[in-house]
């Protein structure tokens, strides 16, 4: 489980935000072992990011990614994540958003 405070700032004003994750809950589904990281991140910004602003505009961000066991060093995964309109390190989009992933990682 990791849990990470971040402190935004802009040239006027402090704006907080906590993030939770928990990482690669093991759970057999089939005689497979899948692992799944929910993650949940709640916060504040700058209102329209701007930079010379004092007023606040809540974000926040649900994902959940499942790696699949299929060998010993290879899992395929898929991740969702859904966003409300802000900026979140790691996520492209500004405004709000739903994103998949696929991919494979290895794991050694």
């Amino acid at each position: 489980m990791v849990f990470t405070y971040h402190s935004y700032l802009n040239y006027e004003h402090y704006f907080p935000g906590i993030e939770a994750e928990l990482i690669d809950y093991p759970l057999q589904i089939g005689g497979f072992t899948t692992y799944l990281s929910p993650r949940v991140l709640l916060g504040m910004q700058p209102k329209n990011q701007e930079f010379m602003t004092t007023s606040p505009e809540f974000f926040g961000l649900v994902g959940l990614r499942a790696d699949f066991a299929v060998s010993k060093h290879f899992l395929p995964y898929f991740e969702l994540s859904v966003k409300t309109a802000g900026w979140v390190a790691g996520n492209e989009f500004l405004d709000s958003n739903v994103s998949f992933k696929a991919g494979l990682s290895m794991r050694f």
